[in-house]
């Protein structure tokens, strides 16, 4: 029961300011955005009672002020879509708020580096902005970090935070921001490796090993001389009536059967599939790889195509 309330909590807060327009980039960066913004404005209230308590009024002032507004940044996202004023509103808070915050109780060492939550800023715009505005992002926390120096001579040089209360804030600000931080870059990593190696197999499945390596690291014409080479091209006997006799989802099947078996003998025979057009099949040797041109590698293949198609005939043609 209370996991399906979460459930639903979770989904209408996901769709607050979505647009049926949106394309799934935005849509995921706005729900993204808003659901990380009600922790936040929780931990806001969080701190800003344990400061209050800790006779700290104006320290506790702050988070609480900025749970109050992101509320309403919030709430005026839902009424009006408006989802780059939003996000505006929303990084500029996370950027503020440590920042006057640290000012309020004193420092870095009397507000247990706070500060630190501001670099949350530019990390959330390369999440939910264009990475290219980030470094702007940077600066402006760059900007405050510098401005905290110089201003540190003049803020007063206690608080009434208790030793213990300051280490405990000490704590949970680094961990805190580090988990934010290690969780950002392991998921960015994680994008960035998934995709890496989805373009890697869709470049191995159309050009061989080597040239995609060189395509990959070099910038240059490629254009190679070879003493001797070899060709097999091996066709399907009859395609045409059969292809109009089956459906296109067993053709398929069909061609994704034969063509992956051929895939098994690339290895074993050392050669490099070249390309498949429709029902043919283009393989080399002799190219790329240092592999001897033997015949009976060919007549091999023919025969183990042989044994394991009965029912399908193939014309091999050698170059």
């Amino acid at each position: 029961m209370v996991q399906k309330l979460v459930q639903q909590m979770l989904l209408s807060i996901s769709r607050i300011g979505s647009d049926p327009n949106d394309d799934d980039d935005i849509r995921l960066q706005k729900t993204l955005l808003v659901v990380c913004a009600f922790p936040f404005m929780i931990a806001g209230v969080a701190w800003g009672v344990m400061y209050i308590f800790a006779n700290e009024p104006l320290a506790g002032a702050i988070p609480l002020s900025y749970s109050i507004i992101s509320m309403l940044s919030i709430i005026n996202f839902g009424r009006t879509r408006q989802y780059r004023f939003f996000r505006f509103s929303q990084l500029t808070l996370i950027l503020l708020l440590p920042f006057f915050l640290m000012m309020a109780l004193g420092g870095f060492v009397n507000g247990s580096a706070v500060i630190l939550w501001s670099l949350i800023c530019p990390m959330g715009a390369m999440l939910f902005d264009e990475p290219r505005q980030a470094p702007r992002w940077f600066l402006a926390f760059a900007v405050l970090v510098t401005i905290s120096g110089f201003l540190q001579f003049y803020l007063r040089p206690a608080n009434n935070l208790s030793v213990m209360l300051m280490i405990f804030f000490f704590v949970i600000n680094l961990m805190g921001v580090g988990s934010l931080v290690f969780m950002m870059v392991f998921y960015f990593v994680g994008q960035k490796n998934m995709f890496q190696q989805k373009s890697e197999t869709l470049l191995l499945n159309i050009l061989p090993r080597e040239i995609a390596e060189i395509l990959k690291n070099e910038s240059r014409t490629i254009a190679d001389h070879y003493q001797e080479a070899s060709v097999l091209f091996a066709d399907m006997v009859g395609f045409t009536p059969l292809s109009a006799q089956l459906p296109p989802v067993e053709m398929v099947e069909l061609l994704n059967e034969v063509f992956s078996f051929f895939d098994s003998l690339l290895d074993k025979y050392g050669v490099e599939k070249i390309r498949t057009i429709g029902d043919s099949y283009m393989v080399a040797s002799g190219c790329l790889v240092a592999v001897p041109i033997m015949l009976k590698h060919w007549y091999a293949w023919d025969w183990r195509c042989a044994i394991t198609f009965p029912h399908i005939h193939f014309v091999m043609v050698i170059a």
